[in-house]
């Protein structure tokens, strides 16, 4: 007989594996278009930008996701270590969402940067010539790196460590 835990576990595991598989599917139907922001310079100077509103909703939705699984209590009855391979899997979730809903949400900025400069607003674009504003972006993603590295370091280590029984 499944208890109360394991069956919000498994709703839980249920929606998280429905919103993985759409975010994919999302991603493999926009692959013409970016999601998220690039630019990279040199001789061939690219700038592009994009989202839709899907992808807006699917992170939206993570999100409330994310805050309601960690407002659930935790009730520890059998402490069992989880298989090195689940722990790898949950970090590749982890990441994909981190990805995912920072792209998706980030890509406002320039949007709307890129609406209010042309007079018109677009789900994507693609340019070849650096903006004023596009400089401003480029601190705002460059700011996250160092944050991402140290979170990297903080995490991994834990990930191969056998806890002790």
């Amino acid at each position: 007989m499944a208890t109360a835990v394991n069956r919000s576990n498994a709703l839980f595991r249920a929606l998280a594996a429905i919103w993985l598989f759409s975010t994919i599917v999302l991603i493999s139907a926009y692959r013409q278009n970016v999601l998220g922001y690039a630019a990279y310079g040199g001789k061939d100077v690219h700038v592009a930008a994009g989202t839709t509103p899907v992808a807006l909703v699917l992170a939206l939705v993570g999100l409330v996701f994310l805050s309601a699984l960690t407002g659930t209590e935790l009730r520890v009855d059998d402490c069992q270590i989880a298989p090195l391979w689940r722990r790898y899997i949950a970090l590749a979730v982890d990441f994909w969402f981190f990805v995912f809903t920072y792209a998706a949400l980030t890509a406002m900025i320039p949007l709307t940067l890129e609406a209010r400069r042309t007079g018109k607003f677009q789900w994507a674009f693609e340019r070849d010539n650096f903006v004023s504003s596009d400089g401003i972006l480029d601190v705002l993603n460059t700011r996250h790196t160092p944050s991402a590295t140290r979170a990297k370091h903080r995490i991994t280590p834990r990930l191969s460590k056998r806890p002790e029984r």
